[in-house]
């Protein structure tokens, strides 16, 4: 029996990575890594932006629903540029904002350089009507979006999508 050391040696050696080598694809990682973070950045904050949509639009619908379920009044009040209320207003037909708070979405405070609520908000009635007809809108600043939520007379929940700024429902 023949032992060829030669080629025994030869694949030892060729076998595995180099320190070179693996000093090449370690630095090209980190190059790789250290350019994709900002747009991963901007990825979070959209994704943050698409979920206070969803909440607010949650959060309206949940007003209707309330409204008929209890057989009452409630209010979607836009409190400020961060803060939307939903209120039990009783009997009352006027003021949308008074009343037993029930629920209440606001944006986090390290949210609030690119998100914010805007809107006249809205008030049901127990059949579902709409008390006050009106709008709830979420606007990005930094893609300058915006998720508009449009209350009709007869209670139906529009939604709109567009570029620009928050505005007002079309008739």
């Amino acid at each position: 029996m023949i032992v060829d050391t030669c080629n025994h040696k030869n694949r030892l050696s060729n076998s595995g990575y180099s320190l070179v080598e693996l000093l090449a694809v370690i630095s090209l990682i980190g190059i790789l890594v250290s350019l994709s973070i900002p747009y991963m950045s901007k990825f979070i904050r959209y994704t943050k932006y698409q979920n206070y949509c969803n909440s607010l639009e949650i959060l309206v619908r949940q007003a209707k629903i309330l409204a008929m379920e209890r057989s009452t009044n409630i209010g979607i009040c836009v409190d400020d540029e961060r803060t939307v209320k939903i209120f039990d207003t009783g009997t009352a037909r006027t003021y949308i904002c008074t009343g037993t708070p029930i629920r209440t979405l606001q944006i986090e405070d390290k949210d609030t350089s690119f998100v914010r609520f805007s809107g006249s908000g809205a008030s049901f009635d127990p059949r579902g009507f709409a008390i006050f007809n009106g709008n709830v809108c979420v606007y990005n600043s930094e893609k300058n979006v915006y998720f508009l939520l449009c209350i009709s007379r007869f209670g139906g929940i529009r939604v709109e999508t567009g570029n620009g700024g928050c505005r007002s429902c079309p008739n």
